[in-house]
């Protein structure tokens, strides 16, 4: 195999390791986290975005999906 696609197969792997990581969610309730993403346009503007509180519950607005992700976590009070 190349070196090119040796690297190209590694930045794949890399990527989707990256993208589990962000995607699986902080447990709820005490001893749990809240996260909140916020989808982004090319042009930096909010355009959605997903809250889980430590009851479970979850809010959404705008696109479930942006061209930037940010990802913002908290401990449960308890």
């Amino acid at each position: 195999m190349s070196r090119t696609r040796v690297f190209v197969l590694a930045l794949a792997l890399s990527a989707t390791a990256f993208g589990a990581a962000i995607a699986k969610e902080p447990p709820d309730g005490p001893g749990g986290s809240w996260i909140e993403y916020t989808y982004y346009d090319a042009n930096g503007v909010a355009i959605g975005g997903r809250w889980k509180d430590c009851t479970g519950h979850i809010a959404t607005w705008g696109a479930s999906g942006g061209s930037r992700t940010e990802v913002t976590t908290g401990p449960c009070p308890g």
